[in-house]
């Protein structure tokens, strides 16, 4: 990320403006307080989220198994990035997993899950008639929800359900692939809910700053086929030492990759 966003002199000189920008925005025009009727939905919105959030990953026996199965969880552990292990040592289960491998494994299929799951939850609460016009009022006068549901939409633009169905064909048995139907199933209702509550000048505007995300998406797509193939190879007992290693440079090279398109590796 320090090379992209600085290792060009006018791309620097952009960002560091941006960041000016910003902070004297703030500053000379400080965003209104938020409202009583915004704090109280968003507390409860949050309430839901988490508990949505938790549900999923504690209560599917098959969701961690699913991670470690589809995933490139292990291979992280090779890139020569991070001050730290993938993992704590010692320990098999979620709780030994770091925040970064976590997120990044997710980005890799295009799932993106750790960004947007439990959300629809609280999106479906907050968008009945009783809360819709304090939802609006959100979205058009507060710069802290908006700036959230801006980077929603963001990840809504990069995740590409289908592609991690190309994961599952390959390694996923019948348990896991229901796994994936059910995240695939709730990431449709929240593309569904966000267009229902996001003005629609508001969408056309994102629309307008997703351009480059949407080139970028085809080309990682050929990507992410070549990795679920790679994936599928190793996972494969009896490899040659030879064929491995080729495998493993074109496993670390995909995920270079995929992580350089997606710009939210973790």
């Amino acid at each position: 990320m320090i090379q992209q966003k600085y290792g060009y002199e006018p791309i620097a000189k952009y960002n560091l403006c941006s960041y000016i920008g910003a902070v004297m925005q703030a500053t000379l025009n400080p965003p209104p307080k938020p409202k009583e009727s915004w704090r109280n939905l968003i507390e409860d919105m949050t309430q839901i989220s988490t508990r949505s959030y938790r549900k999923n990953i504690r209560e599917n026996t098959d969701f961690i198994r699913y991670f470690k199965t589809v995933t490139p969880h292990l291979a992280l552990g090779k890139l020569s990035i991070g001050s730290r292990p993938s993992k704590r040592k010692n320990v098999d289960n979620i709780k030994g997993l770091r925040a970064i491998p976590w997120v990044f494994a997710w980005t890799q299929i295009r799932l993106m899950l750790p960004a947007w799951l439990g959300t629809g939850e609280a999106l479906k609460y907050s968008s009945v008639k009783k809360f819709k016009s304090i939802l609006v009022d959100m979205e058009r006068n507060w710069p802290f929800f908006n700036s959230t549901m801006d980077i929603l939409d963001m990840v809504i633009s990069k995740v590409d359900p289908e592609i991690s169905e190309v994961y599952e064909e390959g390694l996923a048995d019948a348990n896991l692939k229901k796994v994936g139907d059910k995240l695939r199933l709730q990431f449709d209702n929240i593309k569904k809910l966000n267009q229902f509550i996001t003005p629609s000048e508001i969408i056309n505007q994102r629309k307008k700053f997703r351009s480059s995300v949407i080139v970028r998406n085809i080309y990682t797509e050929v990507l992410n086929i070549l990795q679920a193939v790679v994936m599928k190879k190793l996972s494969k007992k009896g490899i040659q030492k030879k064929h491995r290693k080729y495998l493993d440079d074109a496993m670390m090279t995909s995920i270079a990759g995929i992580a350089a398109a997606m710009k939210n590796s973790g």
